[in-house]
């Protein structure tokens, strides 16, 4: 299968997602990402990932296209602000929406940067988990 994960930027979701997926399909699907924009991989989220053994530092970023659409047999979008682009997806890709906040824009009484990039980076993690093993039934 062909797993493609979309953000808005293609900086931090879809880079950790495509980082856990890669390393957790262990070549047993092909995986990438894009997004609306891309701007470059953000330094946090490859220090996050680092902290959890997963190296996404020569990630590159892309922008969606209709080669990628149509490469993916999965489109799974990471961020409520992709979701309207799935009217433009193939029919021949199944839509998985993820609602995964940007961590840059969590907010807690007690919740450093770090935590939320952490609390994202747990979260794709577990629903790549879940993901995977539902690919494989």
């Amino acid at each position: 299968m062909n797993l493609l994960f979309i953000c808005a930027g293609n900086a931090v979701r879809s880079q950790m997602a495509e980082g856990w997926a890669r390393a957790l399909a262990d070549g047993r699907h092909e995986v990438t990402s894009a997004g609306i924009d891309a701007g470059g991989v953000h330094p946090r989220a490859v220090e996050t990932m680092r902290q959890a053994g997963i190296d996404i530092s020569q990630h590159g970023t892309r922008r969606i296209s209709d080669d990628l659409f149509h490469w993916a047999d999965y489109i799974i979008t990471l961020a409520d602000s992709v979701k309207p682009y799935s009217v433009y997806f193939p029919e021949s890709a199944a839509h998985l929406h993820w609602s995964i906040p940007n961590p840059d824009a969590m907010y807690a009484p007690g919740l450093s940067v770090d935590d939320a990039y952490a609390e994202v980076r747990d979260d794709i993690k577990r629903r790549i988990e879940k993901l995977l093993t539902s690919l494989t039934i």
